[in-house]
């Protein structure tokens, strides 16, 4: 995911934003980094109709998790050492961490761990007009979300259908994430309203 001096420059990055005190330690990476698996009865999520690039998306997911592994490997989830290294540094510095991430197209909020024990919080914001698993699919959202939630130990909350924006705020002890959700994409109109909020206190690395 990061080439090796990549690597080193953010572990000396976030090791000195421990050392001066910084009350939060704010990474943005390009690709989700919570762990995410496929699951098993998603292949009922597939539309009849739809284009057999999709269904073999879901196909392939739902194999890979027969293995245990996730269904994105172009993610973090392609590169679990990486990831692992990234996030004991994060533990070992006694860091605040707060990832914000994206690409997926999708709204998602993690609790990372790291050898069982919290890491930091993920914030993956969806896309503002791309589509996402609505595209493919024919089943109800929200049955989708709870499902991936149910299979996925760190994925605490998600919305596979909305469009929208991330607002963060920071204050020194507390930090609080909206996801904003757009009426319509078809016409120029700001209306919007809060899908969903998700807050982390300093020190405790997982989500209120």
């Amino acid at each position: 995911m990061m080439g090796s001096q990549q690597e080193s420059w953010l572990g000396h990055a976030l090791a000195q934003s421990v050392r001066q005190g910084q009350r939060w330690q704010v990474v943005g990476f390009g690709t989700i980094m919570g762990e995410t698996v496929m699951p098993q009865d998603a292949l009922a999520w597939v539309a009849p109709d739809a284009p057999a690039r999709a269904k073999n998306y879901f196909l392939a997911g739902v194999a890979a998790a027969k293995l245990g592994l996730p269904f994105n490997y172009d993610n973090w989830g392609g590169y679990p050492a990486a990831r692992a290294r990234f996030l004991k540094g994060a533990q070992a510095q006694g860091a605040n961490l707060i990832v914000l991430s994206g690409d997926s197209h999708n709204a998602w909020a993690y609790d990372l761990a790291q050898d069982g024990k919290p890491a930091g919080v993920e914030f993956a914001g969806h896309s503002v007009t791309s589509p996402g698993y609505e595209a493919a699919s024919k089943t109800d959202p929200k049955v989708i979300a709870a499902t991936l939630v149910r299979a996925n130990k760190e994925l605490k909350w998600c919305d596979t259908s909305r469009r929208g924006y991330m607002a963060m705020t920071l204050t020194p002890d507390r930090a609080s994430n909206d996801w904003i959700m757009v009426d319509t994409i078809k016409a120029h109109t700001p209306a919007a309203s809060i899908g969903h909020s998700a807050t982390v206190q300093r020190g405790r690395n997982i989500m209120a």
